[in-house]
């Protein structure tokens, strides 16, 4: 089974434990190999809808109708690594807070985004983007196609974080 699965460019990892002199198998999982974009080949590509979803999380979802695996803590929540907000019993945010560190494959307009694209690219990727005035220990860039970037506070893209709703 490894020789054939290796064909394929996945591999199995079987986790063993050993109590009392017997041997206990766990559960085996598929290894994902990274793509050219840093990102996991067998992830789902999750899309970017400026001003409406990223991914399953939508912008005016209830909270009785977020996806199952939807964890949330008083008024924020995450899934799959997407952060969001809640407000009067709604979505009323939903971000990426790294694009740097992001596990799973973005796509815009249905390209894939490289986690490691400078600032500048996305800026003309979503943009034009006007900068936001008066921001303490950040930078945000609200841009035309309806996302906001926010960045590190010397705006050089240390950090970026994708967010549907204007600053």
């Amino acid at each position: 089974m490894m020789a054939s699965a290796r064909a394929f460019g996945v591999g199995m990892v079987v986790a063993l434990l050993m109590l009392r002199g017997r041997c206990y198998a766990g559960r085996p999982f598929a290894l994902r190999k990274p793509t050219a974009n840093g990102n996991s080949s067998s992830m789902k590509a999750i899309e970017i809808v400026p001003g409406k979803a990223i991914g399953d999380l939508k912008i005016g979802t209830r909270v009785d109708e977020l996806p199952p695996k939807a964890v949330l803590s008083g008024i924020r929540g995450s899934l799959a690594g997407i952060q969001f907000l809640i407000a009067n019993g709604i979505v009323d945010d939903v971000w990426i807070d790294d694009l740097r560190t992001f596990r799973g494959e973005l796509h815009f307009t249905g390209k894939a985004i490289d986690r490691r694209t400078p600032l500048e690219e996305l800026k003309a990727l979503f943009g034009p983007c006007d900068s936001v005035p008066g921001i303490k220990g950040g930078a945000f860039f609200n841009c035309h196609a309806g996302v906001t970037l926010g960045s590190d506070a010397s705006g050089l893209g240390e950090f970026v974080q994708i967010r549907l709703k204007p600053r």
